[in-house]
């Protein structure tokens, strides 16, 4: 949401009174840390139904400059809730954009199924201030134009982590990304993206992350089963950009029959073709220690602390395509990668914010 959603007249403001006796709006809480955005909300009318929640960034529901998202209160928590509020959680990522270990305020509304207001939860707003996780290991693959932004319905708000420079030529480039996300299904229902002459598989809690789903898939057809299988798609899509134009999708290496990646060598054979005077050279542990970190293996320790199934949020308007991607390329930059611990991240129900609403903070004890 690289502008993300500039909260205008669409969304009414806050309207601040002392107390809120008559209001029987949502009621829940909202907790947020450097592992990502939790709390519940429910609907005090219909106490069964999930709801919906609004997180706005950097500002109240109303302020022009704040950035908003909506996650649907529909995971079931296991602390922070007592009965039956635990049915009702909620769960988000942080969006890249804001890990810049600056002040961030994030405010979460409950929004009301009946017609009273859409009540501000506990806790809210709470205050965030996070550095840059670091960059995973991997590949950089440009993306070519602000459709293929669009295409992919990436979002400079959430996914986009500006980097230093250096960071962006420490990482290999590999294939660019110019054509739209080739999904298909296979007969068991298993999601699939097409991609670089392989199928990569796309877990069923991943791909809503990636804003994808069995709707917008295709059935895979005889030639694409026959394709080398790739590795599994990334937790959550990340974008990296410098100074530069040009903006980048970290992903995994593919590897190809003879490839000399690092991370392509066969466990216990020496890529050089010869003896290695370092015991550890090109054993198992030597391979996996100079592989992608985070890939497909590695990359689980983002969806671990999520808990239930988790989407990813819909770009909101207006943030199709800024940030800009520029068009050129630098070649191949050798294999170093960066020296990274790996990249926490926490998948978040979140979709378009929807029909405007009352919002209103809530009274004391309320």
């Amino acid at each position: 949401m690289g502008r993300g959603l500039a909260c205008s007249g669409a969304l009414v403001g806050v309207l601040v009174l002392g107390r809120v006796a008559a209001a029987a709006g949502p009621v829940g809480t909202l907790v947020v840390d450097c592992t990502g955005i939790e709390g519940w909300a429910q609907e005090p009318d219909a106490p069964d139904a999930l709801i919906d929640v609004h997180l706005y960034f950097d500002g109240p529901a109303g302020d022009p400059v704040a950035t908003a998202i909506v996650v649907t209160a529909s995971t079931v928590l296991d602390g922070g809730c007592m009965g039956a509020e635990c049915m009702h959680g909620y769960r988000s990522a942080l969006p890249m954009s804001l890990l810049d270990a600056a002040d961030h305020e994030v405010h979460a509304y409950g929004i009301d199924l009946t017609g009273d207001p859409n009540l501000e939860l506990a806790g809210s707003p709470a205050q965030l201030s996070c550095p840059p996780p670091p960059v995973v290991g991997g590949e950089l693959r440009h993306v070519v134009s602000p459709e293929i932004l669009a295409a992919w319905q990436f979002s400079i708000f959430f996914d986009r982590l500006l980097v230093p420079d250096a960071a962006i030529m420490a990482l290999p480039v590999g294939p660019v990304v110019d054509v739209g996300p080739q999904l298909r299904v296979d007969d068991a229902g298993g999601l699939w993206l097409v991609d670089q002459g392989r199928r990569r598989a796309l877990a069923p809690d991943v791909a809503p992350a990636w804003r994808l789903g069995p709707a917008a898939a295709q059935p895979l057809a005889p030639a694409e089963l026959a394709l080398p299988e790739g590795t599994a798609v990334r937790p959550r899509p990340v974008l990296l950009q410098g100074t530069m134009p040009e903006v980048w999708l970290l992903d995994d290496h593919q590897c190809s029959e003879g490839d000399p990646d690092p991370a392509c060598v066969p466990e216990g054979e020496d890529d050089t073709g010869g003896g290695s005077t370092d015991g550890d050279a090109g054993t198992g542990a030597g391979s996996s220690d100079t592989g992608p970190v985070g890939s497909s293996e590695g990359s689980g320790t983002g969806g671990e602390g999520t808990g239930g199934t988790s989407t990813g949020p819909a770009p909101a308007v207006g943030d199709e395509g800024h940030g800009g991607c520029g068009c050129g390329s630098r070649e191949r930059s050798g294999s170093g990668w960066l020296a990274a611990l790996g990249l926490l991240v926490m998948l978040g129900g979140a979709q378009r914010l929807r029909a405007p609403g009352r919002y209103m903070q809530p009274s004391i004890g309320s």
